[in-house]
């Protein structure tokens, strides 16, 4: 997703919907894998964890004068869709999606991060704590 006046609004939604989605997609493979369910179960916690502590950040910082007057100018986002862990032929391809899907939601944290310095600190404080968290889930993967 590339637009040139992307609000703050719309950035907080879709890092709120990737989240919901690799959510699903690790509570599905700690469905289907069950001797790494503790792995895939606390990924989706992470994730659950992330969507709330960016949601609330988000709402108690951002009021409508600054939603109006500030956007992710040139911001790009990610709209890589998240797999379906039914369509994953084994753990193997799971560990490879799984490593894939942390490295591009801690990449787009860091990213919109960056381009949140301009409003108050907590902002890019909670979106870079949210992607060290996707790169210990990454961690916790790469040990399977």
């Amino acid at each position: 997703m590339t637009d040139a006046s992307l609000t703050a609004s719309a950035v907080m939604s879709h890092l709120a919907a990737q989240e919901q989605a690799a959510e699903q997609f690790y509570r599905g493979l700690a469905a289907r894998f069950a001797p790494q369910q503790a792995v895939w179960s606390r990924c989706a916690q992470a994730c659950a964890k992330n969507q709330v502590q960016v949601a609330r950040s988000y709402q108690e910082t951002i009021s409508d004068a600054l939603e109006v007057g500030y956007t992710f100018a040139g911001l790009t986002l990610d709209a890589t869709p998240v797999p379906c862990a039914d369509a994953l032929a084994d753990l193997a391809a799971a560990v490879e999606q799984a490593l894939a899907l942390e490295e591009r939601a801690a990449s787009a944290y860091e990213q919109v991060a960056e381009c949140a310095e301009g409003l108050l600190a907590t902002i890019p404080r909670t979106l870079r704590r949210a992607a060290e968290i996707r790169r210990r889930n990454a961690a916790l993967i790469a040990a399977l």
